[in-house]
């Protein structure tokens, strides 16, 4: 599932029964294309907004894409030039899942290239040599793969140029299956080292504080288990000083347990009261902290990791994709990938596990097991931007200007891997086909069985 930009709006109603529901005002309607309401089981209900955006790119939902299409021609001084668009529906292709461009046709006496939805700003394209099969993996730093918009050929001769197929595909899969497992724990006074040692994970990040984290790294008997500490709350996109400190304590213990490999962040501003008002400002302010923490990190001996959910790649601030700069800057960034089926798990994550690959960082994906509320989407279409009230409960027929376009249930087993855990052992037994997939990182490993059902790779 393609998941867009969602800003919450500020409250969140808790419905009982022979309750009245107030009318509820929402102003700066005409910036909005949708309305979405989350009941939960619960019945907790959620108002979202759903932001006016332009989806930047196109991304395949299969492992190939051809083009056959008739070419845009244009003739000058130079030749003739054709213009093959790779776009569908006018969005750009996303070419970074995919590996190789295989040609089908005559080259020789012609020039080709790409050129990306930039080639008009910066007046030139990425010319490729001639060769029918194009290992995209060694163009992709002169080209933004994400956002490519023409095939070009140029035509010197002005011979008739006949181009029989144009497909972009996936030459190589990574086929070894990495059962490497990790946990976060988010009470160092829990650690469990009898389960860590069942389970053999590879890794805890461990939330960080000045008492219980030191005093914990003393239960640790055997040193092939990585320790990250961790922290992180929304709030501190906008004061980010006491996660130096954190780096600083780490270092320090570091001397005494090499065990400690880095440092990891899980800072969601998004989860903001006031994110909608300020998103451009707070998400700049995100990514000057994620570089700053980086260098800081590495300066004192530590690798950096990040935590993102799966749709940072949907965003872009200053034409910059948010996934992609989080996964340039850290040395591993682990998604949160929470579906409890390992195909959805590949499509909601492969633009950046396939980005990744390409840069050659590491991604591991989270899996939940706590137990999660059934999801019940309604998705209203805004009609008329002067509506100014809305029934919470219910849609009022006294609010026009809504009307409903799509209605769906993400059931909490679909996400969450609770009371199913014995599905984890089919989950790791699977291939994530991209070499940038190092393993799992389970939230609250806790309530596994004391006897291992799942083992990691050593």
């Amino acid at each position: 599932m393609l998941f867009r930009i969602i800003i919450i709006l500020m409250f969140t109603l808790f419905l009982k029964a022979n309750t009245m529901v107030q009318d509820i005002n929402i102003s700066n309607l005409s910036v909005l294309d949708q309305i979405e309401k989350i009941t939960y089981a619960n019945h907790k209900s959620i108002l979202k907004c759903v932001e006016k955006q332009e989806i930047r790119s196109y991304i395949p939902p299969n492992d190939s894409y051809i083009i056959q299409i008739k070419p845009i021609v244009l003739h000058n001084i130079y030749g003739t030039m054709y213009l093959y668009d790779l776009r569908q529906k006018g969005k750009f292709l996303n070419a970074y899942v995919f590996d190789q461009l295989d040609i089908d046709a005559n080259l020789s006496n012609v020039t080709i290239g790409l050129a990306d939805g930039r080639h008009a700003e910066r007046e030139d394209h990425l010319t490729l040599k001639h060769q029918t099969h194009i290992n995209l993996k060694e163009v992709y730093k002169k080209i933004d793969l994400s956002q490519l918009q023409y095939f070009i050929v140029i035509d010197k001769k002005n011979e008739n140029f006949h181009l029989n197929s144009l497909k972009f595909s996936i030459h190589k899969k990574n086929k070894k299956v990495s059962k490497n497992i990790s946990s976060w724990l988010w009470k160092a006074n829990k650690l469990n080292m009898q389960k860590v040692q069942a389970y053999k994970f590879h890794r805890l990040y461990v939330q960080m504080n000045q008492k219980d984290f030191p005093n914990m790294l003393k239960k640790i008997p055997f040193k092939n288990l990585e320790i990250y500490g961790l922290n992180g709350a929304p709030s501190d996109v906008n004061d980010y000083r006491h996660l130096f400190r954190d780096i600083d304590m780490l270092a320090e213990l570091k001397k005494s347990y090499p065990f400690i490999k880095g440092y990891q962040i899980d800072i969601e501003p998004y989860l903001l009261v006031n994110f909608d008002q300020n998103k451009n400002l707070l998400l700049r302010k995100y990514m000057k902290m994620v570089k700053e923490l980086m260098h800081y990190s590495h300066q004192r001996g530590l690798q950096f990791s990040v935590v993102i959910p799966f749709w940072f790649d949907t965003i872009f601030i200053d034409n910059q994709n948010l996934g992609f700069y989080v996964c340039d800057t850290a040395d591993e960034i682990v998604l949160m990938s929470y579906r409890s089926d390992l195909n959805k798990v590949i499509s909601i994550s492969r633009v950046l596990l396939s980005y990744a690959n390409y840069i050659k960082k590491d991604i591991r994906i989270g899996i939940e097991l706590m137990k999660i509320e059934d999801e019940k989407h309604q998705i209203f279409k805004i009609t008329n931007t002067k509506m100014t009230c809305l029934t919470p409960k219910s849609f009022s027929s006294d609010c026009v200007g809504i009307e409903q376009v799509n209605e769906y249930l993400i059931t909490g087993d679909s996400i969450s891997f609770y009371n199913q855990l014995y599905n984890l052992k089919a989950l790791f037994g699977k291939t994530i086909p991209y070499a940038s997939f190092k393993g799992y990182v389970l939230h609250h490993f806790e309530i596994l069985p004391k006897k291992s059902f799942i083992q990691r790779k050593d």
